[in-house]
Order: structure tokens, then sequence, then C-alpha cells
């Protein structure tokens, strides 16, 4: 003999909230079990005056007093939301500037640092440059072929040599000079071999790169 089907089970079955196999069981064990098959029809019965009833109320025009209470209470939530909304505005609005300034005061002093470091970079490389560029002024002006002159930029830790290799005459009758050039900087040394020819004014200009390599 099955088992008597309990109040709970047969509320949860009129409410739909059990599952479709439950919901199968249940109304195959209502054909064996009169008493909870009553109990079924009775909260069916129950439920549809309870809707009908709830329908009535719905489709009826509301009281004029009641009308009058909502709107009076509306009206006052209103008022309070005129006097709080503009605070919490202003507040909302002080913490977005806030976060937008702290954000963009991140940003720029972000932005300072890096042109600052990349600007001391361009200094310092500047700078070897123009060491470079002397110590080969040098060396094509005072040095016999073969003998190096040494530079050094303390600033940065670049420094390297200067080879003259050959000099020679130009078809414009200029005095040009081979030379070979070095620079280690951060443990990286880069090689030149290029020609520079002696200018009416005695300064040394680089006429022709002929390699270069890193």
């Amino acid at each position: 003999m099955s088992k008597r089907l309990d109040p709970e089970t047969i509320d949860a079955y009129v409410d739909g909230q059990l599952a479709p196999e439950a919901m199968a069981d249940v109304a195959g064990r209502l054909k064996q079990d009169p008493d909870a098959l009553a109990r079924v029809r009775a909260l069916h019965d129950d439920r549809a005056l309870l809707r009908a009833a709830y329908q009535e109320a719905a489709e009826a025009p509301p009281p004029v007093a009641l009308l009058g209470a909502i709107d009076r209470g509306f009206s006052e939530r209103a008022r309070r939301q005129r006097r709080t909304v503009p605070s919490i505005r202003f507040a909302l609005a002080a913490a977005i500037a806030l976060a937008v300034v702290g954000s963009l005061t991140g940003y720029l002093a972000g932005e300072y640092r890096l042109r600052s470091e990349l600007e001391a970079v361009a200094a310092r490389q500047a700078e070897d440059q123009r060491v470079l560029a002397a110590a080969i002024s040098q060396a094509l002006e005072h040095s016999a072929s073969g003998q190096p002159v040494a530079w050094e930029n303390p600033d940065s830790g670049a420094h390297g040599q200067v080879v003259p290799v050959r000099t020679y005459r130009s078809k414009s009758n200029h005095w040009c000079r081979e030379y070979l050039a070095s620079k280690v900087a951060n443990d990286v040394e880069q090689k030149s071999r290029a020609i520079a020819c002696r200018s009416g004014d005695g300064a040394w200009v680089k006429v022709e790169d002929l390699y270069y390599e890193s």
C-alpha cells in the first residue's frame, strides 16, 4: 500500500512547485487517495475565490481619500529627495573629480618621470657623441696611422677609441683620413669605419661612412 500524501506535498502540487516527475507521481497517487484528492479540490476552489476577489478589487476604482494620501506621500518624498539629492550629487561629483584629478596627477607624474628619463638618456648620448667627435678630431689632426686615441664620458661610462688607418689627398686636393671608431656603452660595443676630410677652416668633416656594426 502506497504511503499517504502529506499536506505539504499536496500544497506544493497545487502551487505547481514540484518537479515534473514528482507532479506526475502525485497525480497518479491522487487516484488512490480520496482524502488527498478532496484537499486538492478544496485548495483549487479557495485559490479561485481569492483570485476573483483580488481581481474585483483591482478593477474597482480606488477611493478618492486613498488617492489623496498617495499623492501627499509622493509629494513629501519628492521634497525630501530634492533636499538630499543635491548633496549626494555634489558628494558624488566631488568624489569623481578627486578620482579624476588623482588619476591625472599620477599619469602626469609618470609622464614627467618618463620624459625626464628620456631627456637624461638623450643628454648622455649627446655628450657621448661630443666626446667621441673631439677624439676623432684629435686623432686625425695629431696621430699617425695606427696610433689609437682613447676617449671616455665619465657621466655615462661610455668609452672607446679612434684609430686613423689611411691618409691621402682627395681629387679636390683636400687631405682626407680613413679611421676606425669604437664605442662601448652598457656592455655593448659599436664599431664604425669612415672617411673625414679637412675643410678650408681646418675642421675635419666626415664625408663617407664605410661601415657600421653593433
